[in-house]
Formats: C-alpha cells, structure tokens, sequence
C-alpha cells in the first residue's frame, strides 16, 4: 500500500475542535480537518472552496512526542487610539481577551492513505505549496522537513520516532489515533466535529469517529531529537 507521510514538529502547535470565540482549545494530537487544512493549502484551494475531492483521504498519526498544553492568556486590541470614545474626551479600552490553547514541543508522524491518483496529486503539492503549512494556526510554523514524501509498506513502524531514548528498557509505549478503524485494540473512541467539507464563511464540517489505541516499539526505533532524529531519518 503506498503512503504519504507528514512530520509535525514545532515549537507550538493548535488543533482546535470546538473552540467557541474566546476560548481556543487544542486536541493533544493533530485533527482531520487541521491536516485537510495544510493539504488544501498546498493545492491552492481558496477560502469557500469544497473539500470533497480530498474526503477520500484516510489519516493515522504516530504521537512521537506527547508534549505538554499550555494556555496564553491572549490581548488584542485595545490602546488610546483604537478605545471607543468618551463623551468627555479620550478612549475607553477596548480590549478582546482569549484563552489560546497549544501543545508545547509535540511531535507527530501521520501516515495518509487513500487513491493513489489522490495521494501523487497530494504529494506533488505538498513538494510546492502554493500557500505555506501551518500548524494549526499561522503563529505556529513546522520546525523542520514535514513533507517526508510516498512510502510502501508501513512507515508508522519503520520510521525512526522523534524522541530520546530511555535509560533503560528495550521497548517503548507509543500512542497512535485513527479516524478509521484498525485491525488491532483500540483503547478508546471518541467523536469529535473535525471532518471538513468547506472552510470559509458557511464553514461546513461532518463528525468523525476516532481510535485511539497505544503499541510497543522497540527502543531502537528512538531516533533522538535535532540532528540526531534527522540522521537518523537519512539512514532509513
């Protein structure tokens, strides 16, 4: 079966599934419709543009890195010039707070099937987005190579996790979600409201049922972090 492969590593990343104006929220992994997201922009599709051609697509993503959530306390505006003005003179503040949520230092490895025709015409433009990737959203940049190209066979279990390896031991637990049933235990489902159909003013989106299980791989597998992770990704 051939796969297409995405790395997503950075500072910061925000896959919102329900966020309500000013809270902001992030799954602890990457959503459907935020890797839909990053592949419509690559194609070129515009803001309102249907998403259906890409509905095909199937997605199973390897947490190398859990990382951790942190919240920032978010001002936009406000400031002299911008405040609604008082009848005696001067501005009052206008200030709009939120509660951004991101995951801090994660990192994921997504392996995409689907139609081979699709997943060429994917990769072609994923090797020359017209617009950049974001992670989320576009205060959040990948940290490194996150088009990692078509593979046979199963790149979840071949390619090198992003990650130390431990002092001890010769295995490691890693986690894995779903958005399509796997052969093996699934430790939990859930449902969440993050399978796009348009993204724009009348953004459209469908539920989709994930699984989440977690597999041990050997400790060999951990290809440590930086440099480390990218030789070792070269030697695969």
């Amino acid at each position: 079966m051939t796969t297409l492969v995405l790395h997503l590593d950075g500072p910061m990343q925000a896959w919102g599934h329900a966020s309500q104006w000013d809270h902001r929220d992030t799954l602890d992994y990457p959503t459907r419709s935020g890797v839909i997201g990053m592949i419509a922009a690559a194609l070129g599709k515009q803001w309102g543009d249907s998403l259906d051609d890409l509905s095909p697509l199937r997605f199973t993503i390897r947490i190398d890195r859990p990382g951790r959530r942190i919240v920032d306390y978010h001002t936009a505006g406000g400031g002299y010039e911008v405040g609604i003005a008082r009848v005696k003179g001067g501005n009052r503040a206008h200030a709009v707070l939120s509660d951004r949520f991101y995951m801090s230092d994660a990192a994921y490895t997504v392996a995409i099937t689907g139609p081979d025709t699709l997943l060429y015409r994917v990769d072609d433009a994923l090797r020359a987005p017209v617009f950049g990737p974001f992670l989320g959203r576009r205060s959040c940049p990948p940290a490194g190579p996150w088009h990692l190209g078509l593979h046979d066979g199963d790149p979840l279990r071949t390619l090198p996790l992003h990650r130390d390896k431990p002092r001890d031991g010769d295995t490691v637990a890693v986690e894995f979600v779903s958005d399509h049933e796997t052969h093996g235990p699934t430790d939990r489902v859930d449902t969440t409201l993050t399978d796009p159909h348009e993204f724009g003013p009348r953004r459209s989106y469908g539920t989709v049922t994930t699984h989440r299980w977690t597999e041990t791989l050997p400790v060999a597998m951990c290809g440590g972090t930086g440099i480390q992770w990218f030789d070792a990704l070269t030697t695969v």
